[in-house]
This record gives structure tokens, C-alpha cells and sequence, in this order.
């Protein structure tokens, strides 16, 4: 994982994002960290270096695991070791809103409210309607 977020900090995205495949890899055997901090650390080392874009397919990863548990009490997501739903929500923003345009950054965002339960969709209401003010959800 270190060679992955120091090959980010050089702007070298090819490289970091083959160690990040190697650091997963390496850690499906040995689980030393959960697959979700993984990506949290690389995402936030993207942005750094505003590297939005290439940031988002790592966040549709980790929507991708909140959508089908259905639940975003926190002390359960903590016990996966996965970021608070509203966390997930509140540090995505500035990846999702950087890398889309409004309406797809809304969009994004209201395609997992199908998926999660009421808190959930509570929260990406108020999220959008704090950040997207105007568009009904």
C-alpha cells in the first residue's frame, strides 16, 4: 500500500494504481486491513493531488459494498471496518462533486436510495439537498 500512495504523491497514477491492485491482492491472503481502509487511503491520497476522476471508480467500489448490506447503522458498518454511512457520504462529496457535473453528481447519489435503509436515504436526502439545492430527490 505504501508504494501505492507514495507513486499518487509523485502524480505517477499508472504505477499507484498497480500497486493498489497488488496491495489488494496481497491482502485478500493475508487480511491485515480491511479492503475498505485500503481504498479509503488511496482515495484520500487522489485527492491530494486532486485526482478526482481517477478517484471515483474507487468510490463506486465502496458504494458498491454499502448498496447490498442495506444497513448504514454505524456500529454495525464499524464492525466490517467500514466508514460510517455518513461519513462515506460527507467525504465522498467532494470527490463526486469534482469528478461530475451536478446532475450526474446527484444522480450518483440518489441511485442508492432503493438500496439502503431509512437512515440512509435520510442522509442522502439532506446531503443533496444541502449540496444540490433546487433538484428534488
Amino acid at each position: 500500500m505504501q508504494l501505492a500512495l507514495a507513486a499518487i504523491q509523485l502524480q505517477d497514477l499508472r504505477r499507484g494504481e498497480a500497486w493498489m491492485e497488488k496491495a489488494v491482492e496481497i491482502n485478500l491472503r493475508r487480511k491485515d486491513i480491511s479492503p475498505m481502509l485500503l481504498r479509503v487511503r488511496f482515495v484520500e491520497a487522489l485527492c491530494q493531488k486532486q485526482l478526482f476522476s481517477q478517484a471515483l471508480p474507487h468510490l463506486d467500489w465502496m458504494k458498491s459494498l454499502y448498496l447490498p448490506f442495506h444497513h448504514t447503522d454505524p456500529a454495525t458498518l464499524g464492525l466490517r471496518g467500514w466508514p460510517s454511512f455518513a461519513d462515506f457520504l460527507a467525504q465522498s462529496w467532494p470527490v463526486v462533486s469534482a469528478a461530475l457535473v451536478p446532475s450526474q453528481a446527484q444522480v450518483w447519489y440518489a441511485s442508492m436510495l432503493p438500496y439502503v435503509d431509512a437512515a440512509g436515504q435520510s442522509a442522502i436526502r439532506e446531503l443533496l439537498a444541502a449540496r444540490c439545492s433546487g433538484i428534488a430527490v
